[in-house]
């Protein structure tokens, strides 16, 4: 396949323990993205998600077409893990995928889960805080503190 010159940009919209939510603008003349994800098995990046407007609903096409800005949403992820994403955009000639555009890529974190912490004992100056490790991923802990 050819290189694509120009590309665009992926805006991360959202990242919880279990998701990543990201949006880009319309590629003129697209007819479809591809959503890639990184694959650290295969050392590459690999196809996720097809989003190709010919297989949608009349209804769901004709909106697809007239949107400024799309977004994906990737779900049933690790808490605290790195995912990078790409998206291509292609339209259609003869039933086959000409590439458009490709975007940048996006790194995004997963947010990690939060302990359940304990108060065992306390005084004016002191408090003693426990908490079980909910992550196999987790290397340290930050505490905060709040006078009020």
């Amino acid at each position: 396949s050819a290189k694509i010159k120009d590309s665009f940009k992926l805006n991360l919209e959202k990242t919880t323990r279990n998701s990543v939510e990201f949006s880009w603008d319309k590629v003129k003349d697209a007819t479809g993205y591809e959503i890639l994800r990184y694959s650290t098995a295969s050392k590459k990046y690999v196809v996720i998600d097809d989003i190709d407007f010919d297989k949608l609903s009349d209804e769901d096409r004709e909106a697809s077409e007239e949107a400024e800005v799309y977004s994906y949403l990737d779900q049933e992820k690790t808490s605290a893990t790195i995912y990078n994403y790409q998206v291509k955009a292609y339209n259609k000639v003869d039933g086959k995928k000409v590439y458009l555009k490709e975007s940048e890529k996006l790194k995004a974190t997963t947010t990690p889960l939060t302990p359940n912490i304990t108060v065992k004992s306390s005084s004016r100056k002191t408090a003693r805080l426990t908490w079980k490790n909910c992550s196999t991923r987790a290397t340290g802990y930050k505490v905060y503190m709040a006078t009020s």
